[in-house]
């Protein structure tokens, strides 16, 4: 795997843990809870892709019991394909705890898509 792709992929890793922190701790609260129940009886099969001008590189992502699992893209299957900004990635990568404290800044968008 070329070095930009392993870093994307560790990028959407890192960023997915982080939404799982934020719904984690606001699983009370509007609409995160009502997000989480959806998930927990539909599942959640995407692929989110990072890009700047071009897409660099995709995970799959599901839901598992109680939060998201990434895994490397490649399953073969024909899920549906979120694109995240690499900046707004970066953003919340740079800066977790205002994401996880107020997740109404993060895309997250692909979790109801």
């Amino acid at each position: 795997m070329p070095e930009q792709e392993h870093s994307t992929s560790h990028m959407i890793q890192q960023f997915v843990g982080i939404c799982n922190q934020a719904i984690s701790r606001h699983y009370d609260e509007f609409p995160y809870r009502q997000v989480i129940e959806v998930l927990q009886k539909k599942g959640l099969n995407h692929q989110l892709r990072v890009f700047e001008d071009i897409t660099r590189s995709s995970c799959e992502v599901r839901w598992d019991r109680d939060h998201i699992e990434v895994e490397e893209a490649g399953c073969g299957c024909n899920c549906p394909i979120y694109h995240l900004s690499k900046r707004h990635v970066e953003h919340v990568l740079a800066a977790p705890d205002v994401y996880i404290n107020d997740p109404s800044l993060m895309d997250l968008g692909w979790l109801k898509a």
